[in-house]
């Protein structure tokens, strides 16, 4: 995941901060869609971000450096099997009304 040749690359979509309760693809304007992330929920929705980065083409690298903060120990295998045994995070409606 996240590799890929010019093309992948250039085809994968692009990366938006978004109000929404989880990220989402929106295929009729090519962007994912990735929320805020608030306190104190902060890591299972971080790993659910980057985990959608990861399947829509972006490297580790790039993750790295377009969210700031990912911790060294954060592989992209170790967040796939984060995401496997916790789930997706996904703020239940009204979140960002509080």
């Amino acid at each position: 995941m996240g590799f890929g040749t010019e093309q992948a690359r250039r085809d994968r979509p692009q990366y938006v901060l978004a109000v929404v309760n989880k990220p989402i693809f929106k295929a009729e304007t090519n962007q994912l869609l990735c929320p805020l992330i608030g306190i104190p929920d902060t890591h299972l929705m971080e790993a659910t971000i980057c985990y959608y980065l990861l399947k829509y083409g972006y490297s580790m690298g790039e993750i790295r450096e377009m969210r700031g903060h990912i911790p060294r120990a954060w592989t992209a295998r170790a967040i796939i099997a984060h995401i496997e045994h916790h789930g997706e995070a996904e703020y239940p409606p009204g979140w960002y009304e509080h």
